[in-house]
This record gives C-alpha cells, sequence and structure tokens, in this order.
C-alpha cells in the first residue's frame, strides 16, 4: 500500500477497533459497518462472515432503504453467490414481516 491507499487502510484498522466487542443488534448496533470496511478493503470472506453472522442474529437495520441505493462498499460484494444468498434471505424476511403486519387487526 502506499500514500492515500495506505492511509486508509490504517483508518479502516482504526474503525474495526472500534467497533470490537461492540453489539451487531440492539440499541447503539454496529449493523454491518465492519461489513462494510472489510468490503473496502478488499476482504470479502470476512465481510461475508460478518454479513451472515449479522443476518443471522436479526439484523435488518435500514436494509429496506438500502435496496434502493446501497452504500458503495456493498457493491464490492454484489456479484458473490454468498452475498446474494443472504440478500435473498434478508428480503424473504422482510416480506414475511410485511405480510404478518398486514394480517395484523390494527
Amino acid at each position: 500500500m502506499s500514500g492515500d491507499t495506505a492511509r486508509a487502510g490504517v483508518l479502516f484498522g482504526r474503525i474495526l477497533d472500534m467497533l470490537d466487542g461492540r453489539r451487531r443488534v440492539g440499541m447503539e448496533n454496529i449493523g454491518i459497518i465492519d461489513v462494510c470496511v472489510y468490503a473496502s478493503l478488499g476482504e470479502t470472506d470476512r465481510a461475508l462472515v460478518a454479513m451472515r453472522e449479522a443476518v443471522s442474529m436479526g439484523w435488518r437495520g435500514l436494509y429496506a432503504g438500502m435496496l434502493s441505493q446501497p452504500p458503495v462498499m456493498l457493491d464490492l460484494l454484489a456479484g458473490n453467490p454468498e452475498y446474494e444468498i443472504l440478500v435473498d434471505e434478508i428480503n424473504a424476511d422482510l416480506a414475511l414481516q410485511l405480510e404478518r403486519v398486514k394480517a395484523m387487526d390494527l
């Protein structure tokens, strides 16, 4: 790494250090910030492991809003079969949640 790339690596490393031990879901959660950082660093495998963890923990965050304009960092994962499976899983869960809400007698 040289120049700005090396500096970016250091900054991303600091971000990951700050996220270490913080909750992925719930109040004051990190959501998938680490996924975006790993993807930006080109660490696709680590990004997908973190994404799988988030999805399995029930993370949905602002995903519905991100469908129309996802963060650029997630674009780096687009086309990856594992990522697409996770996206499909989230979409299926959100659709199920919507059906449940529609079925409620409000």
